[in-house]
């Protein structure tokens, strides 16, 4: 499925064999500095001539040219190079090659580009972007392309408190998800997919809302169908649209708020269910990185500078570009968006189970596990 191919480098010693023949039978000793050595000096410079070092010994991996870039920038294939080592070696230390064999997830995550370039990008890294590059390079006629694959991840902790921003509004009241809200912070869902897939759950997993015997049988019984924890929390879902349905809820909790720590515990609770949601599963388990082989690891960070070295490797032209947007959804006027700060207070407890639920991702994609380092 995935394809395995890395760009030829060709040299171009012959032309300057040519060039430097003529310009020693037409130099003339004690000449003046003038247009001829000027001219001469500019085809060494040429991206079509190979200065005579490099036509003795070309390097596998040179790092390609930039023609925008003045100042020296880090080699980011070795940086790719030493990720992907990174990968192989934790996948091989922690015996995760055979753990993780269900592709759902995967086949709605990875996306095609010509070339083909697969990218696996799971939910809160970006993944609009990518999608909006894919329409605008599916609209091209190129050719001359490279196979090639990618997986793109961020911190897993800065994933999280993107998904609460994006999900639980930052802790502003849900009753501010209006069609304003949606309009200014970029939301196209409509209000009963978060009251049903996520605002009830809460409510039921805090505390605040007790559940039913009903409720709990049909939950129960969703653990044994097959695939559930790979495929989402559907399941949950559905029991939630059954059983909790009435509008007397919705008004019953019409301005209620979320706080992080209630997001976290209900994926732990989630989880415990036997369910996952797609927005904050595990890297490990969605692109399935121990058993496919990514070339690149983009990590979101730094994604506009890798970016451009994956594009320019592919081979596609230098207009085609990933138009970073990200922005933060979800925002209050009364939190802040730093991403330390939401886990400064909460339970050591707490935290630690966390840590331990995106164990894998931390250990494969060289994560630090410190909040101080988020």
């Amino acid at each position: 499925m995935i394809l395995n191919a890395r760009r030829g480098k060709t040299s171009s010693c012959a032309v300057l064999l040519v060039i430097l023949f003529f310009a020693v039978n037409t130099y003339t000793p004690g000449s003046q500095r003038g247009s001829s050595e000027t001219d001469l000096s500019l085809l060494f410079t040429s991206e079509a001539v190979r200065p005579a070092s490099e036509c003795m010994h070309i390097k596998k991996n040179t790092k390609p040219k930039s023609s925008t870039s003045n100042h020296i920038e880090p080699d980011l294939h070795e940086t790719f190079r030493t990720r992907r080592e990174h990968l192989l070696e934790q996948c091989r230390r922690l015996n995760l090659t055979a753990k993780y064999t269900n592709k759902d997830w995967l086949w709605s995550l990875l996306l095609e580009f010509p070339g083909p370039l697969d990218v696996c990008l799971p939910p809160k890294v970006g993944s609009t972007s990518w999608r909006e590059l894919q329409k605008r390079v599916s609209e091209r006629e190129l050719s001359g392309l490279h196979p090639s694959s990618a997986i793109l991840v961020r911190h897993p902790l800065s994933r999280l408190t993107s998904a609460y921003r994006d999900k639980y509004l930052d802790g502003a009241p849900i009753s501010d998800y209006d069609k304003n809200w949606r309009k200014s912070q970029g939301f196209t869902a409509p209000r009963f997919y978060y009251w049903y897939n996520y605002w009830i759950p809460t409510l039921i997993s805090s505390g605040r809302l007790v559940p039913s015997e009903e409720f709990l049988k049909r939950v129960k019984d969703g653990r044994s169908i097959h695939r559930t924890r790979s495929v989402g929390i559907a399941n949950l879902r559905d029991a939630v649209m059954d059983i909790y349905g009435s509008k007397d809820l919705q008004k019953q909790f019409s301005n209620a708020t979320f706080t992080f720590r209630e997001f976290l515990e209900f994926i732990l609770w989630v989880d415990e269910l036997g369910m996952r949601d797609l927005h904050w599963g595990t890297y490990t388990e969605q692109c399935l990185p121990c058993q496919e082989d990514y070339q690149y690891i983009l990590h979101l960070e730094t994604v506009d500078a890798e970016s451009r070295v994956l594009l320019q490797d592919v081979g596609y032209p230098e207009d085609i570009r990933l138009a970073t947007k990200h922005r933060t959804k979800g925002l209050s006027h009364t939190l802040s968006t730093n991403d330390l700060e939401y886990y400064k207070n909460l339970p050591k407890g707490l935290l630690n189970r966390i840590l331990k639920f995106y164990e894998y991702d931390f250990d494969l994609f060289g994560y630090s596990k410190d909040i101080l380092a988020v």
